[in-house]
């Protein structure tokens, strides 16, 4: 996981508003913050650890 990913997903988790992370990470678009944090691996996992 890189670390700009690490880092907007840890803000996301503490309640961030994401287009506060969205300006720290320098995107133009919110899109853009939302599909980094959407993909997080660690989340995906345990979505998929549920359904197993």
């Amino acid at each position: 996981m890189s670390g700009r990913r690490t880092f907007a997903v840890r803000l996301a988790n503490k309640g961030f508003d994401l287009r506060h992370i969205n300006e720290l990470l320098g995107h133009e678009t919110l899109t853009a913050t939302k599909r980094l944090i959407d993909a997080d691996p660690v989340r995906l996992g345990a979505i998929v650890a549920r359904v197993i």
